[in-house]
């Protein structure tokens, strides 16, 4: 009975030990971008087009209108909403018409020219354009200087 108690006793004191002696972070994060940072990719077959800041190909639905969006429950799971956080804005050099509106659950959905933007989900490698038939539409971007 006393190995055990001794044995309490030295986890005890290690665990307080090791709370106690804990310094803390010195490291500063890094504030949150104001903007989401969105990107052109250009291809041969497809011309230029925007895609999202990890390069994935960024698509419209035909379906959504006066910037409402009509991609919800399956269809929201196989195409992605593109997303922002309040107070951020998306931004791309020499690209205008971004902007933002809200989804009906209040999630800022990031817009082109007024349409509601989303991913796909097939598309695993960035500048992919498998999702690009039917209603939905890679958004091809005439550059602009700024």
């Amino acid at each position: 009975m006393s190995i055990a108690l001794a044995v309490l006793v030295l986890v005890v004191i290690v665990i307080v030990v090791g709370t106690v002696s804990k310094k803390p972070s010195t490291k500063a994060t890094a504030p949150l971008r104001p903007e989401l940072v969105l990107k052109t990719y250009q291809s041969p077959k497809e011309g230029t087009y925007l895609v999202n800041d990890r390069g994935f190909t960024l698509y419209t639905y035909q379906l959504d209108m006066n910037g409402h969006s009509y991609c919800v429950n399956y269809c929201l799971h196989m195409w992605p909403a593109l997303t922002v956080a309040p107070g951020r804005r998306p931004v791309a050099i020499g690209v205008n018409d971004l902007g933002v509106s809200t989804r009906s659950n209040g999630v800022r959905q990031v817009t082109y020219k007024g349409h509601p933007l989303y991913t796909f989900e097939i598309d695993v490698f960035p500048g992919q354009t498998l999702g690009n038939h039917g209603p939905w539409n890679i958004v091809h971007i005439s550059k602009t200087t700024n």
